[in-house]
């Protein structure tokens, strides 16, 4: 923040300490409410809302990824408090769309102050969490995005040597930058 004010630090700034001791999160949390129908080492796409953005966003996601890459992605579905509405049309996508092979689980997240903040950064300490127990690589998106190229596509044209792959546009907002 001082940077993008203008500013300089005053002191020299020591992250040693976030990685010198392995810190353990805590994953009891996590609800899981469907499982995928079969394990595979395909990427897993991470899809992480809350009820409103489910079903404003995510679902057309959900198509965008079917119609492009409905045999080479599986998806999980990540929502923050979710309800029976949301959970029932969770379960007729993994009916109608058996080949993304759709899991699903749930985090009670309730009324706090932020809660976007909260919903951006939960989503990370659950990738973690499933980055541990996936057999192949995560994708994590926003649920506000639409794919329009096939994975396979895609994979061959980025150095996946690394492990972590972050992707941008140039002409994202400041605050989506890394």
């Amino acid at each position: 923040t001082v940077f993008k004010n203008g500013g300089y630090p005053s002191s020299y700034i020591d992250f040693t300490s976030l990685i010198s001791e392995k810190i353990q999160l805590p994953y009891e949390n996590y609800k899981w409410l469907l499982h995928k129908d079969n394990k595979n080492d395909k990427p897993t796409v991470l899809v992480s809302c809350d009820v409103k953005y489910y079903h404003q966003h995510a679902i057309y996601l959900l198509y965008s990824l079917y119609e492009t890459n409905k045999d080479s992605l599986n998806v999980h579905i990540h929502v923050y408090d979710i309800d029976d509405e949301t959970f029932n049309d969770i379960k007729e996508k993994k009916r109608q769309f058996p080949e993304l092979n759709i899991s699903c689980s749930m985090e009670v997240v309730g009324n706090v102050s932020g809660v976007n903040v909260h919903y951006a950064s939960r989503r990370f300490i659950f990738a973690s969490y499933l980055l541990s127990i996936n057999e192949g690589p995560l994708l994590i998106l926003d649920a506000d995005c639409l794919v329009r190229k096939n994975w396979s596509l895609i994979e061959h044209s980025i150095d996946l040597s690394g492990d972590i792959l972050i992707t941008k546009d140039d002409n994202s907002p400041f605050w989506e930058k890394v």
